[in-house]
């Protein structure tokens, strides 16, 4: 009964009628038993391997992770630069737009001014001329 209790149920082994027929398909499954076992042992050696490999990838993994993190952050740098940069250009836009408008403003004054001084000499001579008549 302690060897039957051994012996999965619906094995062959469990329907021999006497001992004797019993242990002779047990020890029939001995090779085929053997082989099994020493596949379980090299699958133990590919599972080592497996391990080693998981292992690997896992630092694999967390170095990759690493270098995102770090490419994440020289982006925000990147993108921080980048809208400084934006800043700058509007700023430098702005003051173009006031050159151009202080350049504008400066040649309309320059034209008044030449303009004043060409008409300056008639005026003082107008003057002179109206003084001489208020003289006579």
């Amino acid at each position: 009964a302690a060897l039957l209790s051994g012996v999965p149920a619906g094995h062959p082994a469990t329907q021999a009628a006497a001992l004797d027929q019993m242990l002779e398909l047990l020890e029939q499954e001995h090779p085929r038993l053997s082989t099994a076992i020493s596949r379980i042992a090299e699958g133990d050696v590919a599972l080592s391997e497996l391990r080693e490999d998981t292992d690997r990838l896992a630092q694999q993994l967390d170095e990759c992770e690493a270098e995102g993190r770090a490419q994440a952050r020289r982006v925000r740098g990147v993108e921080e630069e980048w809208r400084e940069c934006r800043q700058e250009l509007a700023d430098a836009d702005l003051g173009l737009e006031e050159a151009a408008a202080l350049r504008r403003e400066c040649d309309m004054k320059h034209r008044q001014q030449t303009e004043w001084e060409r008409t300056q000499l008639r005026m003082l001579r107008l003057a002179e001329d109206l003084q001489r008549q208020r003289v006579r």
